[in-house]
């Protein structure tokens, strides 16, 4: 099948070029990804959790002023500290893949990838997001 702008072989070569540059993208994203940290405080900030981009603790603070809390609702409050570092955690995740997410959506439309376009089915960014972030939670990520 030959490109309107070019032959066959130039037609193969934006294609690669174009699917390279994507791949450079989602390595980059894979990077920004690896590297993103979601905190969460409790008990007036006494408690703080740092949530990976797995939802892994990945540190926790505690003031020694919330050691005088009872063991129970220190608990709570250290389960609080992580339920908000994790909705910070995918709430930042989001944020980042908004752009890569879009441009791949338009890359895709008419005239663009075929696979890509078919892979949507036309589903705007926010349904694309949606959907990654329920395949989040039943990953347990």
């Amino acid at each position: 099948m030959t490109s309107p702008s070019g032959s066959p072989h130039e037609s193969i070569e934006s294609l690669i070029a174009s699917i390279t540059e994507q791949n450079e993208k989602l390595l980059e994203m894979q990077r920004t990804m690896a590297e993103l940290r979601g905190v969460g405080e409790a008990a007036d900030g006494n408690i703080r959790v740092e949530v990976g981009h797995n939802g892994a603790l990945v540190g926790l603070t505690i003031n020694p002023r919330a050691m005088r809390m009872g063991s129970e609702q220190l608990a709570e409050e250290i389960l609080e500290a992580a339920r908000e570092a994790a909705e910070d955690i995918s709430e930042r995740s989001e944020e980042e893949m908004r752009p890569l997410i879009a441009e791949l959506m338009r890359d895709s439309r008419p005239g663009g990838d075929a696979a890509l376009d078919s892979a949507f089915g036309g589903a705007d960014v926010d349904e694309v997001l949606a959907a990654l972030k329920e395949t989040r939670k039943k990953m347990g990520l």
